[in-house]
């Protein structure tokens, strides 16, 4: 089906924002193409003092929680009837998985985020393949993963993008069809956010100290 490795996150939101939790490697002959420029340095502290006054995101409301729900054990539902209504599925490993997603139902006991991975031939793939699991699993939308997907083809247009954000999915921008794709892409810092164990309201959030070096 699946595998899956286990991952740990930069240790505070600033972090992913900033930058301040990744690490580049370059040559020591080259050092100046290592140190920020000012506007480099300018942008971070601007970042760094709107993240000083914000608080930690807080879990979706009720509109939210109740469209994923909805738009996930649909999915669930139609995927599992798919897999096993009109073919022979033999799933290796599934116990296993179900251990570890049954081990983390609790956020608040979450130490560590979980990453899932699998090769796919057709955009149907992501969700069909979920179909393995009970339904019971499929209206619970807090231990069911998220993903990234094409800004394009996704996120076309505004019932596109109701749609699969209910369905718990990142747009992802790519440098082929957009100007805003790479790595430098808010999704992805939301990305990291949502792997971190408990990725919610945390106590005592505080964004790490900024230093000009």
């Amino acid at each position: 089906m699946t595998s899956s490795a286990d991952y740990k996150p930069p240790a505070t939101a600033a972090d992913a924002a900033t930058g301040s939790g990744t690490t580049a490697s370059s040559s020591s002959s080259s050092s100046s193409s290592t140190m920020a420029s000012p506007q480099q340095q300018q942008q971070q502290h601007q970042i760094h003092n709107q993240l000083s006054g914000a608080q930690a995101p807080h879990s979706p409301n009720l509109p939210s929680r109740i469209a994923s729900v909805m738009i996930m054990g649909l999915t669930g539902v139609i995927s599992r009837t798919f897999l096993y209504g009109f073919n022979d599925i033999e799933v290796k490993g599934l116990d296993r998985f179900k251990q570890l997603l049954d081990s983390r139902e609790d956020a608040e006991r979450r130490e560590r985020g979980l990453l899932t991975v699998s090769n796919h031939i057709s955009v149907l793939d992501d969700p069909v393949v979920w179909g393995v699991l009970p339904l019971s699993y499929a209206f619970n939308p807090n231990n069911l993963r998220w993903t990234l997907a094409a800004h394009d083809i996704c996120f076309a247009n505004r019932t596109f993008s109701a749609f699969f954000t209910a369905g718990q999915v990142l747009p992802c921008h790519r440098l082929k069809h957009s100007p805003h794709g790479g790595l430098f892409q808010p999704s992805l810092t939301q990305a990291i956010r949502l792997l971190s164990s408990q990725p919610f309201v945390q106590p005592g959030f505080t964004p790490a100290p900024l230093t000009s070096p």
